[in-house]
């Protein structure tokens, strides 16, 4: 690999050169590169590397431009030591006689090297550093795969809504393991259940997930202390055992290893037996607290699936050969189980899986730094075109006293890569203060428990793209620098011009270009964003407060038990000053939970479960009036629809469109497929507004409520609509609730801050990609100013002529403007064919807005043309300013 890299950096060379050379410079650059990775690991071979780098920028070029005979001497392989440490020095010298154009430089890099290090810690995290467990290239996930045309919705390592991948019943683990043979080891984990732990101060609700057996040997973890769940463990009748994390252990009070100490989590003991180690952090999944599967409620049924399975490919088996098998494996399934009809099983790299999420937003930062990278150098070459037209006197003393064309290239460029890594030095601190602020941003797009740091491999490769700019942005000024004659610099001094104006101009072209292209990506997120948070969510947002609360099945075991909690909960909070309302519901809008659809059967009609689902409600009779969710047809729940009365539904209108278009809903019966079988027959008896329950940009789908005291479930969400600011109610509600039940955590929020959640990732993703955009319009304008006013030096004597000819002020306002907007024009030119290539796979960030939207074009293109005019505008008047008698004077 070495040796083909070296290669095709020799490709630079002439030809000729080396036909001649290329044998014995690659044989010279293979022993140096093994004597430093010997004798210095990386870092010294790294460092050979860059010299090879510049070494081969600077020769390759003089030999492309200037062959000469004596070869042996042009293609030595390094810098020699005291000729770098003198440009080094002389390097230091220059940069601190100019600290204005040092600084400018070195923040313009920064900016650039920041951001590159900041987005590049967070690609290394979710995607590039292998995930802490033996052997994770051979770890796989399994997935039901769903009909064609079907719709689901799970958890966040499940897919999202409208996509076909969903997890797997529980009972089908034991079933995966007795007829698959491409696997090792296989488990399962349940994550994200919220469980009430108590006798450890207050109640508190705490994460755990559910995991089958032999999850940590999978993974080739061992507990820190204690041990890890036996079979006996999974066994229907075992104890209650647990498995936490030394974090947990210490808040529950515990020292040293654990001893059997029982905990109370949803009212019933569970004894301690270990301490997950650190990196038993199951993927992208929060939780402090393990608990075997077989105590999940819903471990028995085939219908209900929330089971994440891992898998670990057996060695010498192949993807794909485990992909036939599991389509054997489906067949056979869907033969003795009718769950399993039309559903197929996919497995997908855990990796891969993982990074899913994140990958969209990963592709589009990546995108936004490269093109303000490129900004940023682009900036720096016109800095340094400026600064070499400045130093041309300098340099042609040093040419006069023998420097040659190599040797002043050399100088040029050593000083260009010390900006760029000091640039990058600056850019990395900027990224370490801005990292935390970073990741909390785009939280809601990372995976949970992200280990977003940056270690070595961010500032090898922050340092080599530092080093790389430095090369790239020094090309232009030191080849225009060797290239002047010393006699005409040394006549005319700086008034002779270096050179490069039309190279300043193709640069400020390509800025602006760029810039076009992240303003139009940054224009679409905006307008998608505004778009996204103008939806109607079909409720009220202002003046409400929610309370989620969970009964634990062993104090509330019977439905009137719950209803007899709740209604007392209603009662209490309704007694409170400042509450108007207070009202039940099973899942709040927007809060994330999903799993609500069910099979429903329509009296009269064929059943057809594939079709015919819905998602099932569970309110009290003031939800509506609290929510403000209008009433469209028939009644809403009334006290009188009790547990003894006859069973009703009221339906959204969606449902309504979707089964009896054209016709009145009211007055039919359904009934819903409940685990135990067909439930009870319902009457609608009402038609509500439609709610966008799954998320502002998701579809709205069919939803059937029935009233809570029909339906006492253990865990309902309470509703408070309030008359003054809600947030000055969280603590008299919260104390409410502890005087009903003591054991109830309690965490009031805001249906405001609901929503905003709700748009919290959308949000991060404009706000982080507008920043980049902001910097690399004001990068793009520094630009085009620092070009106007070069221009304007340059034609300073001809200005003069025109205005000593008769010329008046306005004309020569005008020729100026001409000539300083016709690059940003052409910019504007390419940076629009390039937007409409590059936003094309932007269109799964965007919410009823296409990647080609002409609106955010025009008004890109006119804001960039209105700043170009803008910039160039105080340099063209400072030219109208001219006196032509001290011009012509100077001459």
């Amino acid at each position: 690999m070495t040796a083909r890299l070296y290669a095709l950096l020799l490709r630079a060379y002439p030809r000729e050169f080396r036909k001649r050379f290329a044998a014995d410079m690659t044989a010279a650059f293979l022993q140096l590169a093994a004597e430093r990775r010997a004798r210095g690991g990386l870092l010294a071979l790294w460092t050979l590397w860059l010299r090879t780098l510049v070494d081969v920028a600077v020769n390759a070029a003089g030999e492309r431009r200037a062959p000469r005979a004596r070869h042996g001497r042009a293609g030595s392989m390094t810098m020699a030591p005291h000729s770098l440490m003198q440009d080094l020095r002389y390097a230091a010298r220059t940069m601190r006689r100019a600290p204005g154009l040092t600084l400018a430089v070195v923040l313009t890099v920064a900016l650039g090297a920041g951001a590159s290090a900041a987005i590049l810690s967070i690609v290394r995290a979710v995607m590039l550093r292998p995930l802490p467990y033996a052997d994770p290239g051979g770890l796989l996930t399994i997935w039901t795969e769903a009909p064609t045309g079907s719709r689901v919705a799970s958890g966040w390592l499940g897919p999202r809504l409208g996509e076909r991948l969903t997890p797997i019943a529980v009972p089908y683990l034991e079933d995966l393991r007795a007829r698959s043979t491409s696997f090792s080891a296989i488990a399962g984990f349940s994550p994200s259940w919220e469980v009430t732990l108590t006798g450890s101060g207050e109640a508190s609700s705490v994460q755990a997930i559910y995991v089958s057996d032999g999850m940590l040997d999978m993974l080739g973890l061992q507990p820190m202390a204690g041990r890890d769940f036996s079979r006996q463990d999974h066994e229907r009748g075992s104890a209650r055992v647990v498995l936490m994390s030394e974090a947990m252990w210490s808040r529950v009070g515990g020292r040293g290893a654990p001893d059997g100490r029982p905990i109370r989590l949803n009212g019933l003991p569970h004894a301690v037996v270990g301490l997950l180690p650190p990196a038993a952090r199951l993927p992208a999944t929060p939780g402090d607290i393990w608990i075997p599967f077989v105590h999940n409620p819903f471990a028995e049924f085939r219908q209900i699936p929330l089971m994440t399975v891992l898998a670990r490919l057996r060695p010498g088996v192949t993807l794909n050969t485990a992909r036939e098998e599991l389509k054997s494996v489906a067949r056979s399934l869907e033969r003795d189980f009718s769950q399993s009809r039309d559903h197929g099983l996919a497995i997908v790299w855990l990796s891969d899986r993982m990074a899913r999420r994140a990958r969209p937003l990963l592709l589009v930062l990546a995108a936004s730094v490269t093109l303000l990278v490129l900004i940023a150098v682009a900036n720096v070459a016109n800095l340094l075109l400026a600064q070499a037209s400045a130093r041309r006197r300098e340099i042609a003393v040093r040419a006069a006293l023998g420097a040659g064309r190599r040797r002043i290239v050399q100088q040029v460029l050593t000083e260009s890569v010390l900006l760029g890594l000091a640039g990058a030095a600056a850019g990395v601190v900027m990224a370490h203060w801005t990292l935390s602020s970073l990741v909390a941003l785009l939280a809601e797009d990372l995976p949970p428990g992200a280990d977003v740091r940056i270690d070595g491999f961010v500032l090898a490769g922050t340092a080599s793209l530092a080093c790389a700019a430095g090369i790239v942005f020094g090309l232009a000024p030191a080849f225009a620098a060797s290239r002047s004659e010393p006699s005409e610099a040394l006549r005319h001094g700086v008034r002779a011009g270096a050179g490069g104006g039309r190279l300043r101009q193709a640069l400020v072209t390509i800025e602006v270009a760029l810039a076009f292209v992240l303003l139009t990506g940054s224009g679409l997120l905006l307008r998608s964003f505004w778009r996204l948070t103008d939806v109607d969510p079909g409720f009220r947002t202002e003046r409400l407060l929610s309370v989620s609360m969970s009964l634990p099945d062993a104090r509330y075991p019977s439905g009137a038990a719950r209803a007899q909690l709740f209604e007392r909960l209603l009662a209490e909070t309704r007694s409170l000053p400042g509450i108007r309302r207070a009202a039940l519901v099973n899942r709040l809008p927007l809060s994330g939970s999903t799993n609500n659809a069910v099979s429903i059967e329509i009296q009269g009609w064929e059943p057809d479960p594939e079709r015919l689902n819905t998602d099932r409600r569970i309110a009290s009779p003031d939800y509506f009036r609290a929510m403000a969710i209008p009433l469209v047809a028939g009644r809403l729940f009334e006290e009188g629809d009790t547990a003894e009365s006859p069973r009703v539904a009221v339906i959204n209108r969606e449902m309504a469109r979707r089964f009896w278009p054209g016709t009145d809903p009211i007055g039919a019966q359904v009934r819903i497929a409940l685990l135990s079988g067909p439930g009870p027959w319902l009457t609608i008896v009402g038609v509500v507004g439609d709610v966008r329950h799954h998320g502002l940009d998701a579809e709205v789908r069919p939803e059937l409520w029935v009233p809570y005291s029909q339906a006492p479930v253990s865990g309902m969400v309470l509703i408070a609509q309030t008359d003054v600011a809600p947030e000055s109610l969280i603590e008299p509600l919260r104390r409410t609730v502890q005087t009903v039940d003591p054991e109830l955590p309690v965490t009031p929020v805001t249906l405001e801050s609901v929503v905003a959640a709700s748009v919290a990732g959308p949000r991060s993703r404009t706000l982080l990609v507008s920043a980049f955009a902001a910097v690399a319009l004001l990068l793009a304008t520094v630009g085009i100013a620092g070009v106007v006013a070069y221009t304007v030096s340059r034609m300073t004597r001809d200005i003069g002529v025109r205005l000593a000819l008769g010329a008046n002020r306005a004309s020569i306002l005008q020729l100026v403007l001409r000539q300083a907007l016709a690059p940003a024009l052409a910019g504007l030119a390419l940076g629009a064919v390039g937007a409409l290539a590059a936003t094309r796979w932007m269109g799964r960030l965007l919410f009823d807005i296409t990647p080609s939207d002409p609106v955010t074009l025009a008004a890109v293109a006119a804001g960039l043309f209105g700043v170009a005019a803008a910039a160039s505008l105080l340099p063209a008047l400072r030219a109208t300013r001219v006196d032509p008698v001290s011009v012509l004077r100077i001459d």
